[in-house]
């Protein structure tokens, strides 16, 4: 049980990177567009970052589920080379791509007023249109540029100090070890899933509950955007009308 409890620790540590990296955007996406939220002084923007923990795990949660799950596997080969090595690969991949969604937003707010939701992919034309526009864009947003390669570096740097002993660990599989990795794997998925619903309440979380927890006109300090883009997919578009 010792290796399983060790593997859990490992888990959490490097979900924290990604609880990291979140709170990093945030803090750079409200001092870059802090004009379209007044009335948030430090003391303020702590509490919003506290209590958009709920909206960040759920961001978390669903980006690293793949990494997760093959995270709590209770097997030996956890231990092992080539299985770290796809580990680091699975988590990297998810966070960058986390991360590049927060960063659009560093410099796209300022023209929406709105968190990008999944209209934003309409809104750019087509994939010839955006290649046309990305020298522009590096152009004009390259201090954004310079913050997604730094959060990268941090994201590579941080996980490679969060790997586990590769000694070969073995597991015993006798009928109570067996029901107790049974038992520790659905607490764990368990809690993912309450992560993914924001709580035990009846409705899941959603974009609204962002009002709960501060003013209307604050909440896209409180949110993130891999939430509100995965939340637009989900909900119900507008039928045209003719």
């Amino acid at each position: 049980m010792q290796n399983y409890w060790l593997q859990i620790r490992f888990i959490l540590i490097r979900l924290s990177i990604s609880y990291l990296l979140f709170f990093i955007c945030r803090w750079v996406f409200f001092l870059l567009n802090q004009n379209a939220f007044q009335g948030i002084g430090l003391l303020t923007f702590f509490q919003y970052s506290f209590f958009g923990l709920v909206f960040d795990t759920f961001s978390c949660i669903v980006f690293n589920s793949l990494f997760i799950f093959l995270s709590l596997l209770p097997f030996s080969f956890f231990y092992k080379n080539n299985y770290q090595r796809f580990l680091k690969i699975t988590f990297i991949t998810a966070n960058t791509l986390a991360v590049l969604l927060n960063c659009i937003d560093v410099a796209y707010y300022p023209f929406t007023k709105k968190r990008s939701t999944v209209d934003l992919f309409n809104q750019l034309g087509g994939q010839t249109d955006v290649l046309a526009l990305l020298p522009s864009f590096l152009k004009d947003f390259w201090y954004v540029f310079l913050l997604f390669i730094a959060l990268i570096w941090l994201l590579v740097k941080f996980y490679k100090t969060a790997k586990p002993p590769l000694n070969g660990a073995t597991y015993t599989y006798g009928l109570k070890n067996s029901v107790l990795y049974g038992l520790l794997f659905v607490v764990c998925v368990g809690w993912c899933v309450l992560g993914v619903r924001g709580g035990l309440g009846r409705v899941p979380i959603s974009p609204v509950d962002a009002g709960k927890y501060g003013l209307t006109q604050h909440a896209d300090v409180l949110m993130n955007t891999p939430f509100t883009l995965i939340k637009s997919v989900e909900s119900k578009s507008i039928e045209r009308i003719t």
